[in-house]
């Protein structure tokens, strides 16, 4: 899936005919305040992030005077730009009204239709009112007829032009292939209907035809922007779909807590079971990975490459689950990386590095490592199919600590 910020989304909104706020899009403090002074105070200063819930994270604030601009803009990019890799703001005029609707399209995926949402209580309480959303399924070869506006405004006062609206929401779900459409809140403000905050997410599968969006998909659905290293990550798939590479970096806060290590796993079952056991022993992984499927050797290549790629790792796990994918061929593409990363060393990491093969071709992946002098480096504990992550964990610790005691093991900063 790819989400889109709520300025992308209002582009699309407004272009099929249904209003939005004047705003203007910014990426410093002064054209944040030249903006605001254009569009007039009251304005309202919105962070474009794709977390949810941004009202209660601070990263939604109205400001009604010069003053409170400024100190508001300071505290908006001194503190969250690092917290949430803050690039773009939306500063916007504020509406008064009355009455707060939610409405919103979503590909249902147990009836795989179209559903239709809408309650006459939206805004940010939405979540606490679910109960108070109508819901309405669609046939996709009719779309929305006035039967179906009719059962979901059932006991709500609104305006006869809030069937268009509806209308014209399901038109953006069909022609740009969403797999949600969301208005929240919709008001009605001077003689019409304004969406003043929208989410759409579109199917990834078919984002080859909205080219002209420039959405970088990554194969993580995450709350925020994705980073360089999961984009990157994401085109390891985009040509071959023999098996599959999932990466993506922890948020910087979590990273804090511990020692950073970079991790891979062939399963997420396996990748988030180990993840637990790390950090029991007081380690952070700087990533989550799994390369499942049975990808083949160039594909292990590239993962291992770009997870290694990452700033101030103090070690690396591999781990698989039993399946049968072909860990020789896993191996293959792990050595290679190795000794791209390391060709000083043919391969022998200079970092603490853990690998257990269990499954399908797992002691031809481990004889690999035999024969390419990689198993009996100082840094490598190989572990098999009688090892757990309970034990992957325990031996990673062992070896780190180990290697931390003996004088002059400081790892080299890589590119």
């Amino acid at each position: 899936m790819a989400k889109l910020t709520e300025f992308e989304s209002k582009k699309i909104i407004r272009e099929a005919g249904i209003a939005v706020p004047r705003g203007e899009l910014v990426s410093t403090s002064i054209q944040a305040e030249e903006a605001a002074m254009r569009i007039g105070l009251p304005v309202v200063l919105k962070i474009q992030s794709l977390y949810s819930g941004r009202f209660e994270k601070d990263l939604i604030k109205i400001v009604s005077s010069v003053e409170e601009l400024k100190r508001t803009l300071n505290y908006m990019f001194d503190v969250h730009s690092s917290e949430i890799r803050l690039r773009k703001l939306l500063v916007e005029e504020k509406y008064i009204y009355q009455d707060e609707y939610y409405l919103s399209v979503v590909s249902d995926d147990v009836t795989l239709s179209p559903l239709l949402l809408f309650s006459g209580n939206g805004g940010i309480d939405i979540e606490k009112n679910r109960e108070k959303i109508r819901r309405r399924q669609l046939n996709i070869l009719n779309g929305v007829t006035d039967e179906d506006i009719s059962f979901l405004t059932n006991g709500a006062s609104v305006n006869l032009d809030f069937g268009n609206v509806i209308k014209k929401l399901y038109g953006i779900y069909r022609n740009m292939d969403c797999c949600q459409v969301e208005v929240n809140p919709l008001v009605f403000s001077e003689e019409k209907f304004v969406a003043l905050d929208a989410k759409i997410i579109i199917d990834g599968d078919a984002l080859y035809r909205h080219k002209e969006l420039g959405v970088q998909l990554t194969e993580e659905n995450l709350n925020r922007d994705p980073t360089s290293l999961e984009i990157s990550a994401a085109k390891i798939d985009e040509n071959d779909h023999r098996g599959t590479v999932h990466i993506a970096e922890l948020d910087q806060p979590l990273q804090k807590k511990g020692t950073r290590i970079a991790l891979n796993c062939v399963g997420t079952g396996v990748s988030l079971s180990i993840m637990d056991e790390l950090i029991e022993q007081g380690y952070m992984p700087a990533n989550f990975g799994d390369t499942s499927g049975n990808p083949t050797a160039s594909k292990l290549y590239r993962a291992i490459k770009l997870i290694f790629s990452q700033k101030d790792i103090k070690g690396f796990v591999f781990a698989s689950c039993v399946s049968s994918q072909q860990l020789d061929n896993t191996a293959r593409g792990i050595i290679k990386a190795l000794k791209d990363i390391y060709p000083e060393t043919g391969g022998r990491p200079d970092i603490p590095c853990v690998f257990m093969f269990r499954g399908a071709w797992d002691r031809d992946a481990m004889v690999l490592f035999e024969e390419h002098g990689i198993s009996d480096s100082e840094n490598v504990i190989m572990l098999g199919r009688d090892s757990n992550e309970y034990d992957v964990a325990c031996e990673f610790d062992k070896l780190y600590k180990n290697r931390r005691s003996m004088p002059g093991n400081v790892r080299k900063a890589r590119v």
